[in-house]
Formats: structure tokens, sequence, C-alpha cells
């Protein structure tokens, strides 16, 4: 519990910071947003290297909770107007799934070789995590800003109460967004605390192999979620991702074997699509001078789920066991799905 508390506190700082580093975004412009993002993750990094007790891992957690929040609204905000500034923003999906891709691909060359590292020295893992955390800041230094329209002369009181309308107003982007709402946080917990079970299965070493699995899939998934969203569209491809998802780890977890790793690893093979479809679903919703605030908006009622959720399946856990206590998780994001499945009704104009 005292683990999962970690990821409670850094998904607690990113609510608190969210609303604030979004509205900063639309007054400052992406670019010093993204540098600032990257400053508060080496920081965070720093700290999770060196504390010498759990009082300092708090406090690391608290900068990577900041460092999300630069990153949430901002990161997607800045390719979406970079694009619509070359009149392409009918690409984003598209694109968006391909950066997307590189950074699965990445995470799954940092499992393989944190494994391995963190079987000699969990703390040279993170030693090293500083470096690559600073890169960062320095290719943040050469993004372009796209252009800046007159927002900036907008209050912050206006900027917020103009974001929140469209979440008002729009009954379909309200519905869509609370539902993967839901299921973020608790996938984004169960992901989190999966390693928790994989290691009643499979040897400690052997751990990194699983997520591995999950990012090399994630990586397939980005890459060709443009396509499959042109075909199929959003809602569909977050539908069939969750209901799969569902399915395959129900059974994973209902009768646990030494295959059942590799089943809750298969997830990830929707994961890219559905993620960037909801990124494509909110973009094409959200207003042009609040982008980044609206995305901090629904990145700040996330992160207050997961710090919420997190603990709670830490505590079903010490109480249940790792595997029951996930197939509940399991359960309760069965309601998303039936959320998606929601169709308004049409009213058709009377001749």
């Amino acid at each position: 519990m005292l683990g999962m508390l970690i990821f409670s506190v850094t998904g607690l700082a990113t609510t608190c910071f969210e609303l604030p580093t979004g509205l900063l975004s639309d007054k400052i412009g992406r670019k010093k947003t993204l540098t600032a993002g990257a400053i508060a993750g080496t920081v965070s990094v720093a700290f999770y290297a060196f504390a010498p007790g759990f009082a300092l891992l708090l406090t690391g957690a608290v900068f990577e909770g900041l460092s999300r929040a630069f990153y949430s609204g901002n990161n997607s905000a800045l390719l979406y107007d970079s694009l619509k500034e070359e009149e392409r923003e009918t690409e984003f999906h598209d694109l968006t799934g391909k950066v997307s891709s590189f950074f699965q691909i990445a995470l799954a060359l940092s499992a393989i070789t944190g494994s391995l590292i963190a079987h000699q020295s969990f703390q040279l893992v993170m030693i090293i995590s500083i470096f690559f955390q600073a890169a960062i800041i320095v290719i943040s230094l050469f993004i372009v800003e796209p252009a800046q329209s007159a927002k900036e002369k907008e209050s912050t009181f206006t900027m917020l109460k103009n974001a929140i309308i469209p979440f008002r107003d729009n009954k379909r982007l309200r519905r869509v967004s609370l539902a993967n709402l839901i299921s973020n946080a608790g996938g984004e917990a169960a992901y989190q605390f999966q390693s928790a079970f994989v290691q009643t299965l499979w040897p400690v070493w052997a751990i990194g192999a699983a997520r591995t699995l999950s990012n090399l899939g994630a990586a397939l998934s980005f890459w060709f979620s443009g396509k499959l969203i042109s075909r199929f569209g959003e809602i569909t491809m977050m539908m069939v991702s969750k209901i799969y998802s569902r399915v395959t780890s129900l059974i994973a977890l209902i009768f646990p074997s030494m295959f059942s790793p590799v089943l809750l690893s298969s997830t990830s093979l929707f994961f890219g699509v559905s993620s960037v479809a909801s990124e494509s679903f909110n973009h094409k919703h959200f207003t042009d001078n609040e982008r980044a605030t609206m995305g901090s908006i629904t990145s700040f009622a996330g992160a207050l789920l997961f710090a919420i959720y997190s603990p709670l399946l830490g505590y079903a856990a010490d109480i249940f066991g790792p595997g029951r206590a996930l197939i509940i998780s399991q359960c309760v994001m069965i309601l998303p799905i039936a959320m998606l499945s929601i169709r308004e009704k049409v009213v058709r104009p009377v001749h």
C-alpha cells in the first residue's frame, strides 16, 4: 500500500497542478511549458535516485506530478497547433500514433535494460534515468513554437470559463470524456500494480519481459492507429479496445497460469489505438483558444480519479490478494463500455 501511495501522490500532485499548467500553456506557449515539464521531470528522478527515506520519495512524486501536469494538454496541443498552422490537422491522429509508437519502443528498451540493471541496483536505474530526463530539457529548446493568437489578452478566469462551457453544452463530449476518465484511471492503476500479480507466476527477473511485451504491442498499436481510426472511427476503436482488454484480462486473472502475463500484455495491442482515438475525438471538440486548458481539465479529473483508485486497489490487494483485486478492478471498468455504447437520439427537422 505504501508503494501504491507513491503513485497516488503523483496523481494528487498532477491534479493540483493540472489547471494552472494548462492555463499557463495557453498563455505563454507550448515550447516554454514543455521545457518546464522536462525540468520538473529531471528533479523528480533525482529525488527518486538519492532519497534516503520515504519522505523524499514523496517529494519526487510531487515533482513527477508537476512534470506530468506540464505535459498533459500541452504536448498534444503543441502537435495539433503545429499541424493546423500548416493546414494538416486532419493528419493529427496518424502522426500522434507515429510519435507515441516511438515512445513505446523506448519503454520496451528501458524495460529490458532496467530489469537487468535493477537486478544489481534499483538506485543505479534511477541515476541513469536522470541523464535521459535532462536530455529532454536540451531537446525542448529546439522545438518551434506554433503561431500565437490574441488569446494571450484574455484573463485567466475568462479562459477557464470558456474551457468549461463546451463540456457543459456538448453532451457527447461529456459522456465520452467521462467514460475514458474511468477507464484510464482504472487501467493505469491496474497496469502499475500488474507486476505484483505477475511475480506470483513468473520469477522477478522475467517481469521486465512482460513489460517489454506490453510496450512492443503498444508500439504496433500506436503505429497503425491512424489507419484503423480513419477506417472505423474513434468511438468504434475505443469500444473494441475496452471490450478486448476486459475479456482478455478477466480470463488471465480468473484462470491464472504461466500464460496469464502474456494475455495481460496482449491488451496493449489496442491501447495505442484507444489512446489516439480519445485524443483525436477530444481535439475535434476542443476550442482553439483553450485547447491546452480543456486538455488539462480532462487530465485534472483523470488524475483525481487515479489518486483515489490507486490506494484502493492496493488496499483491496492487501485484503483479497493481487489477483482478486485486479478482477474487481476489471469488473468496475465494464462501466465505460456501457457509457460508450449509448447513442444520442438524433432530432430530425420537421418539414
